[in-house]
């Protein structure tokens, strides 16, 4: 309910006050005040109001309000402010003085208004009665207001009303030490959920701001965060790392992707939506190769799902599935076992039908050749891990032109049979010709006859 359809509650309560002596009408006019505050700040003294509308009778005041005489109404605030246990700090409150302050020619009271000469009240005396009606039983705000909770409390008393329990959590702050501020856009939610950043993340993220708990991982779902929630939040202010929402915008995820149903499902038409963005229709259709896209971007994901952020960047990642491979790529001579054993045995896995294309498949197939090339086991293990070693080496060579992705079986299964086939055979052709020219006899040349006269110091020789 906005706020001026519950000026009648707001008026109710306050009479209450006034009934008891813990308000009062004040009349002073805001030049009279102006002067008050200026005299004393103009002498180096506290500010604060000398109550001398307090010397009003209950009667007087009640007419001239009837008769429409501007007016705020104060509270009278005790000699001392109480003290308060607040369970993040503890007993605080600092017993801050309220009432009388004698200064040199007459006394000063810190007595807040209450209600505006508009009929409206303050934020101070409206948040502890809306608090109170909505049977409000523990107030956690930011610890900026802790120099506002004593008066709060006051009021709790003057109305005879059990106070809430209060704890004060730390400002979320950048990384400069500034205040978060939705004036500066920090708090923008909508931005983020443009972003792609999910919900359950996104709460994930928050609720760990300012709060410690006991388990082992920061990852929790929303059912999670509500059993492991407790009051134990830090003191101190918290400085906010986006980083921390990316991490776990990851976790949450590769969890979708893991347990599939409907967020994976959304996941993946928000990928294909991006790709379409991200790339022309030819390198996307040149890619597929009659694929459905839903069906590659759930490949992509399940090879993938360790770096996926949100739509835009997973796209970007993905560039490398699309561009064609360079012009022209050498093979390193490998260590151990000869390059064109290595283009063989990659031709053998061309074999693979395309109904059982898949990076399952492939991960078979490769174990299954590695070789076997001695009985004592601890050469055998390491003879293998130099032989796939190698072979991943040049399969990625040949598959993306040695550009970091997805694992070679999944590379396979996201290139699809037809693609894989021809860059495997251009590999092979490759590998071919440079051994064919690394095998040409060399021509000697005989009988030369320098072109210079000093063929020490100019070493150029005609054929």
């Amino acid at each position: 309910m906005p706020q001026s359809e519950r000026k009648a509650l707001y008026h109710e309560h306050i009479q209450s006050l006034l009934a008891s002596k813990n308000a009062y009408r004040c009349f002073c006019s805001p030049e009279r005040i102006d002067g008050l505050n200026r005299s004393r700040q103009e002498r180096g003294l506290p500010l604060g109001y000398d109550r001398r509308c307090t010397e009003i009778s209950d009667e007087e005041s009640s007419e001239r309000a009837h008769q429409g005489h501007s007016h705020v109404i104060r509270f009278r605030a005790p000699d001392q402010y109480p003290r308060y246990e607040d369970f993040v700090y503890g007993r605080t409150g600092q017993g801050k003085d309220a009432g009388r302050k004698l200064h040199i020619d007459q006394p000063v009271y810190d007595d807040p208004v209450l209600m505006k000469s508009d009929g409206y009240p303050t934020y101070h005396f409206a948040n502890v009665v809306d608090d109170h009606l909505m049977k409000i039983t523990h107030v956690i705000r930011g610890s900026e207001w802790m120099s506002s909770t004593p008066l709060h409390v006051a009021l709790y008393s003057a109305f005879g009303w059990n106070t809430p329990s209060f704890g004060h959590v730390p400002l979320l702050v950048n990384a400069d030490g500034q205040k978060l501020s939705k004036r500066h856009f920090d708090l923008d939610v909508s931005s983020f959920r443009n972003q792609g950043i999910y919900s359950e993340a996104f709460v994930n993220f928050a609720a760990l701001l300012g709060w410690s708990h006991r388990r082992k991982s920061d990852v929790m779902t929303l059912q999670e965060l509500e059993q492991a929630f407790d009051l134990k939040f830090t003191k101190g202010n918290t400085i906010v790392s986006f980083d921390k929402l990316h991490f776990l915008q990851q976790q949450h995820a590769r969890r979708y992707i893991k347990q599939g149903g409907e967020k994976y499902q959304q996941m993946v038409q928000e990928v294909a939506g991006a790709l379409e963005r991200t790339y022309n229709p030819q390198k996307i259709q040149a890619l597929l190769r009659g694929r459905r896209l839903e069906d590659l971007v759930a490949v992509m994901l399940g090879a993938g799902y360790n770096g996926y952020t949100f739509p835009s960047q997973f796209a970007q990642e993905c560039a490398v599935y699309f561009e064609p491979l360079p012009s022209s790529m050498s093979f390193d001579k490998p260590e151990y076992y000869p390059v064109k054993s290595l283009a063989t045995a990659a031709g053998a896995l061309c074999l693979v039908p395309a109904e059982s294309w898949t990076a399952t498949v492939h991960r078979q197939n490769i174990l299954a050749l590695q070789p076997d090339p001695s009985a004592d086991i601890n050469e055998r293990k390491d003879a293998r891990q130099r032989w796939k070693h190698e072979f991943y080496t040049f399969l990625r060579q040949a598959l993306l032109g040695g550009a970091s992705g997805a694992s070679v079986p999944e590379t396979m299964e996201i290139l699809g049979k037809e693609i894989c086939t021809e860059r495997i055979r251009s590999a092979a052709l490759n590998v071919r010709s440079a051994e064919a020219l690394r095998t040409k006899p060399r021509v000697q040349l005989t009988n030369v006859t320098p072109l210079v006269r000093d063929p020490i110091h100019s070493p150029d020789y005609a054929e």
